[in-house]
């Protein structure tokens, strides 16, 4: 009688700590180059990178919220108005804080990196507020992980390259998510500007069936657009999804500023 007491007991004190989980956020400084790859996704794809319980919602429905270059692409291609706006983001930059509190600094010609790739979706995770479904959350940071981790927010393991292309002015960036490879070549162009600042929403799958609204807020000190070419490589579900896009536009490149990751629980389990 005694063990069946502790199990209840167990069970009614587990729920409540779910319930409980306190908003954190993240505060990253000084932007080194980071960027967004921007795509539409086939709805007949896009099943393979999304959990069964997840509604989409397609580029004619996103409203002012549609990056201008895709915003082009169903004006003069009405087809694609049915296909899901994605964004792969990667964001470098020179620390962390964590609730306030430093926990990374990245040397000279170092970075800290955390990237997003996510779908538009109607009430991710049951959260009315959010866009996106938020794919996966991904740092090169062990700090930045820790943190997610005590505080029930799954973090990937991802980093970004980023080099100078031999003989060349241009840059070559490489990113790998699971077994898909994203390259691009090229350079930075035209006058920088101060721009608005980028705002995301994302529904997520946390740690112990948590959910999460993710709010991003990225306030770079200038912004450049980017020329150059992008290649994917890979047999796997995303970079088929990638392949398949009318368009995968890379850009602006976004320098110095601050921008915020806010986690804050809710939604379904």
């Amino acid at each position: 009688m005694r063990h069946l007491t502790l199990s209840l007991a167990f069970l009614a004190v587990a729920p409540l700590a779910a319930q409980d989980r306190a908003q954190t956020e993240w505060t990253l400084h000084s932007a080194r180059g980071g960027f967004c790859i921007w795509y539409l996704a086939d709805p007949e794809m896009v099943g393979e990178l999304l959990p069964k319980d997840v509604v989409t919602q397609a580029a004619s429905a996103a409203g002012t919220s549609l990056p201008p270059a895709l915003a082009r692409v169903i004006q003069d291609e009405p087809r694609f108005a049915s296909w899901v706006p994605g964004a792969i983001c990667v964001g470098v930059y020179a620390s962390a804080s964590v609730d306030g509190k430093e926990v990374v600094a990245a040397k000279e010609g170092d970075r800290v990196t955390v990237i997003t790739h996510s779908l538009a979706a109607v009430d991710p995770r049951g959260i009315a507020a959010a866009r996106h479904y938020l794919i996966e959350l991904g740092t090169d940071r062990g700090s930045l992980a820790r943190a997610g981790e005590l505080a029930g927010v799954r973090t990937y393991d991802r980093s970004v390259d980023i080099n100078k292309v031999p003989g060349s002015d241009d840059d070559e960036i490489e990113l790998k998510l699971d077994k898909a490879k994203i390259l691009w070549q090229g350079h930075p162009t035209g006058p920088s500007r101060v721009d608005s600042t980028r705002v995301m929403s994302f529904g997520y799958a946390g740690l112990r069936l948590s959910s999460w609204e993710v709010q991003v807020k990225a306030a770079p000190m200038e912004m450049q657009a980017m020329v150059g070419a992008l290649r994917i490589e890979g047999k796997d579900d995303l970079s088929r999804v990638l392949r398949a896009s009318p368009i995968r536009f890379v850009g602006p490149i976004e320098r110095g500023g601050v921008a915020t990751f806010r986690f804050t629980p809710g939604g379904r389990k």
